[in-house]
């Protein structure tokens, strides 16, 4: 099976991609990695009978439901080791000949015919230039959430590592300016998790810039959640692969797709509000967000 154009909705993590990337997948013409693929990363024969259970009337449905679209790091693994345990940005000189073909073979493994596309969830790390390298034609969908919100959901998440400080979670050492920045902030973890948030930005803009403009499509969450059927309506005519605008607005309703913008200011005190503020602004401000 061919494998053109494959879609990657990456993002921060706590940044909604989830739930815009259950939108997505509903297409019918994707194939994408289930909560089978994590759980059995050297069975993909178990991913393709699930995809193809999802085409059934009715049960369908249930299935589809029942195993979602999944991150399937430990699937990724078994294609690249380092794919997601890497202390940086991912590269194109990352890529060997050998996970080029272990990549690909991977992905088309476990797709079926019927479902000839393929989209996918990486949120961390962007991984931009790796799977450019070898996927030229990928195509790359960014959901960017206000960094205060993504700052203070991660903190509540038991996946965070900053509670160990940076020297022990993935991200690698701080750059110098935002390492000076947590020590004037003293050692703030809210701060912290704020850096975060920069970071991956600054490292999905430094790369997204080398790529053709219709490779690359930026969404804030905020917009997505107020009007979930123009934004896929919008996505999906990017990507080619329009959807009739009923069974858009169907698919949201069914989601039940819920703002939860603004959070920051219940869960923040005046102070710390100030000073998250103050960290992020430029980027913030970059992104249309109010401060």
């Amino acid at each position: 099976m061919s494998l053109k154009e494959p879609v990657f909705i990456i993002g921060t993590g706590r940044s909604g991609s989830t739930v815009f990337a259950d939108l997505l997948r509903t297409h019918p013409e994707f194939s994408y990695m289930t909560t089978l693929s994590h759980r059995y990363p050297y069975n993909p024969n178990l991913n393709r009978q699930i995809l193809n259970l999802m085409r059934l009337p009715v049960f369908g449905k249930y299935v589809e439901n029942k195993f979602g679209l999944s991150e399937a790091y430990p699937f990724w693994d078994s294609l690249f080791r380092g794919f997601s345990q890497s202390t940086r940005e991912l590269n194109s000189n990352d890529v060997t000949e050998k996970v080029r073909k272990s990549v690909i073979d991977g992905i088309t493994s476990i797709m079926v015919p019927k479902r000839d596309k393929f989209i996918s969830k990486i949120t961390g790390w962007p991984r931009i230039g790796f799977l450019h390298e070898i996927f030229p034609d990928a195509k790359f969908v960014h959901i960017v959430r206000d960094g205060r919100d993504v700052a203070c959901s991660l903190i509540q998440t038991t996946f965070w590592r900053g509670w160990q400080g940076p020297h022990n979670w993935r991200l690698g050492l701080l750059p110098e300016e935002y390492e000076a920045e947590w020590k004037r902030n003293d050692n703030s973890y809210v701060i912290l998790a704020g850096i975060f948030w920069k970071i991956i930005l600054d490292s999905i803009d430094n790369i997204s810039s080398t790529l053709p403009t219709n490779q690359f499509i930026e969404i804030r969450y905020e917009d997505f959640v107020k009007d979930p059927t123009k934004y896929s309506d919008l996505i999906f005519q990017q990507l080619g692969m329009p959807l009739h605008t009923n069974k858009m607005e169907k698919i949201s309703n069914l989601l039940a797709i819920k703002d939860r913008g603004n959070r920051w200011k219940k869960d923040l005190n005046s102070q710390q509000t100030k000073l998250i503020t103050e960290s992020l602004e430029s980027h913030l401000v970059n992104r249309g967000y109010t401060i």
